[in-house]
């Protein structure tokens, strides 16, 4: 995904449903744990939208919302077609490839007391092909597969061009022999003289 293009896809803003939730959103104090902090009933909320065949799904504090802030505090990019996803993170002002599971979003991730409409996350779940009700887990879900199928792109690359290597080695069984013992300094004669299966072992 091109961030010029990103950057000049509209952005989703608060609804006026959204301001009045949060202001209904009354926090409680916490005090546990020896701190004190301020505990929403939501505290997280949600729009989603399809511009150009990318999905795009806005971020809002209810901390923000309660004062008029219709601006989102971040907004994930998701292209389903090429397999990547993208977010915007307007405190920072810097774009990011982290997953939900290492942003302050992670604790709503189990939690499943976000707001977002019911058109909202059935839009998320028909461009994601998605079995989760739960419309943030569910783009939990794909970032994490995705990031399982791009591992797996990169180690088949590595071990395609081991294997390559080896049909370069000599087929004498002692000319190996000498190429292994220069493993001791060389590692990656060690690899080489290994099965496939056994060099992604390694690896991995």
């Amino acid at each position: 995904m091109n961030k010029k293009e990103l950057r000049n896809m509209k952005l989703l803003e608060a609804t006026d449903e959204l301001i009045k939730l949060a202001k209904e959103d009354v926090p409680v104090r916490d005090k546990r744990y020896y701190t004190e902090q301020l505990i929403y009933q939501r505290g997280l909320y949600l729009r989603a939208e399809v511009e150009k065949n990318i999905l795009q799904v806005a971020f809002y504090l209810a901390e923000y919302l309660s004062m008029d802030c219709r601006k989102p505090v971040y907004t994930l990019y998701v292209d389903k077609k090429n397999d990547v996803f993208k977010g915007y993170d307007y405190r920072t002002k810097k774009w990011s490839e982290s997953m939900l599971d290492k942003t302050i979003f992670s604790k709503w991730l189990y939690q499943e007391n976000s707001y977002m409409k019911e058109a909202d996350t059935a839009l998320i779940q028909k461009y994601l092909e998605s079995e989760y009700d739960d419309a943030l887990y569910a783009l939990y879900v794909y970032q994490r597969e995705q990031r399982h199928r791009r591992l797996g792109m990169k180690y088949e690359k590595i071990l395609t061009s081991w294997d390559q290597c080896m049909d370069r080695l000599p087929k004498s069984s002692e000319r190996l022999a000498e190429m292994a013992e220069k493993s001791w300094n060389y590692p990656e004669f060690y690899l080489l003289s290994l099965q496939p299966q056994e060099r992604s072992d390694r690896i991995l």
